[in-house]
């Protein structure tokens, strides 16, 4: 995550052009992981079944028979019949989906490459390209294969195959391209100046094969997962296509990968509302409450993102029981979902006074409050700005209320914190309150936010905090005392009145 204070410091300047305060979550980091290829069998691509496994005379069940089968894939590839070709691929095609991760380097030691590259250049039988092509997908997949195949040339390679007819084998090729691609930001970079991410996309648009759409679907969006995300004018057409799909699509394995897509391209969208619509809204909603964290979590994100960007939808959003929805995250113990739904309601409410009225009258402030004294410091940081953004919109019965939860003395606390961010955040946030409470308590010598704060030893901790060798820290102590030791001497004058007693 980028420093807090850069990112957010105008969350705590008392002004009225509430967008300063909206915060675009950025640099989220998505576990992106291979996934194991599942046996693709001819009959499965509706490719016409040329041969069985009884053309192979192993079952590859001990080491022994792998062992023998790799030394026959060593002759039947260097042979000039068909047939032996064929059975070299039956072999291999054993080796790799019953064996995962193990035979890949040796495979790769026979040549094997080389000879995929002569099939494919030569544009043999359809069979063969096709089986060239699930090698790869296969290959790509296995640990330390991806930076072989990129050495060697394949990604220009895998999408000249787009220029094919036979889809199943652009399935394969768009498969390969992702696993190769989301290794690392290099990768996917080559991949995209070669124009990858067009010719997957042109076969998601023009597929009849709804297994072919998945894999374009989940090829595309993977590529688009990979940190740093994309400039927006890259998956510009991505995001809309995917939006296009979204809104009537029932494949739920399918939309976990769009919803992902799209919470990347709402963060970048220049023009979110025209990539956004109330059915995308809706049916975001109802994932959000999923209990899949593979839908939940992203669906959260995805309209955060939009509620950062955007006032134009948030009224449809709370209108869907949104509140309600965040409110159970909150309680939850999934930390990810946590840290998303204080992230939202933090934007949620400093849109308007209307909206922290419902966020009050659902009694998940209590909650909020004692996440601010979370161990984990990503979700005790999004708690405070939650109160810290719910005081600077709050009418002075309002900001009573959360005050009355003991919010100063939870704050107080934060100061003692070992982190330096939390620390920071505390000090603006009681300064905030103070300077609120200076202008609510205008009658009055004494600012009571100020008597609370002494009384849980929070000026104390300032006092100490002002010696920090960190200059940020030392200095916005520095300043709340400056600002509180005038009311403070006041308060004391006002008590310094002789007393008379009675005998």
């Amino acid at each position: 995550m980028e420093p807090i204070f850069q990112l957010r410091s105008s969350a705590f300047s008392l002004t009225d052009t509430f967008s300063n305060y909206k915060r675009l979550q950025s640099n989220y980091q998505v576990e992106l992981r291979k996934l194991k290829r599942e046996i693709l069998s001819s009959e499965h691509r509706n490719i016409q079944k040329i041969y069985t496994s009884k053309d192979c005379e192993y079952s590859l069940n001990s080491s022994l028979e792998q062992d023998e089968a790799l030394s026959c894939i060593a002759k039947y590839l260097s042979s000039s019949r068909f047939e032996e070709k064929k059975k070299a691929t039956i072999l291999i095609r054993k080796l790799l989906t019953s064996y995962h991760g193990r035979h890949e380097m040796k495979l790769i030691s026979l040549d094997l490459l080389s000879h995929i590259k002569l099939w494919l250049n030569k544009l043999e039988t359809t069979s063969l390209l096709y089986e060239a092509s699930f090698m790869l997908a296969n290959l790509s997949s296995a640990d330390g294969c991806s930076s072989i195949l990129v050495e060697n040339g394949f990604i220009p390679i895998l999408i000249n195959l787009f220029d094919l007819s036979h889809e199943p084998t652009k399935d394969n090729a768009a498969w390969a391209l992702a696993n190769i691609g989301i290794d690392c930001k290099e990768y996917r970079d080559k991949i995209v100046e070669s124009q990858g991410l067009e010719v997957i996309l042109c076969t998601a648009k023009t597929t009849k094969n709804p297994e072919v759409l998945e894999d374009c679907i989940w090829s595309l969006a993977s590529l688009c997962k990979v940190i740093p995300i994309l400039d927006y004018k890259y998956i510009k057409d991505i995001a809309y296509f995917f939006s296009e799909v979204f809104e009537n699509c029932e494949n739920v394995q399918v939309n976990e990968d769009i919803i992902w897509t799209l919470s990347n391209a709402y963060e970048k969208c220049p023009e979110i509302e025209f990539l956004c619509s109330e059915k995308i809204i809706k049916k975001l909603c109802a994932y959000s409450n999923s209990k899949s964290h593979n839908l939940n979590l992203p669906s959260l994100r995805a309209l955060g993102n939009v509620i950062s960007k955007t006032q134009c939808f948030t009224q449809f959003i709370i209108s869907c029981d949104f509140i309600a929805i965040l409110s159970k995250h909150i309680a939850s113990s999934y930390f990810p979902c946590v840290k998303e739904s204080l992230f939202t309601l933090s934007n949620i409410i400093i849109e308007s006074q209307e909206y922290l009225n419902v966020v009050l009258a659902s009694n998940i402030f209590p909650h909020i409050i004692s996440l601010s004294q979370s161990s984990n410091e990503g979700i005790q940081i999004e708690a405070i700005w939650v109160l810290i953004n719910s005081c600077s919109m709050s009418t002075k019965k309002n900001i009573d209320r959360i005050i009355d939860l003991r919010l100063i003395e939870a704050l107080s606390n934060a100061l003692m914190n070992n982190s330096s961010k939390i620390k920071l955040i505390a000090l603006k946030s009681i300064d905030t309150i103070l300077t609120l409470g200076d202008s609510y308590y205008t009658n009055s010598k004494t600012n009571e936010f100020i008597a609370q704060l002494e009384l849980c030893r929070g000026l104390e901790i300032i006092e100490n905090l002002a010696h920090c060798n960190i200059k940020e820290i030392s200095s916005t102590a520095e300043n709340i005392l400056k600002h509180s030791s005038i009311k403070k001497d006041e308060s004391l004058e006002s008590n310094s009145m002789p007393q008379v007693f009675s005998l």
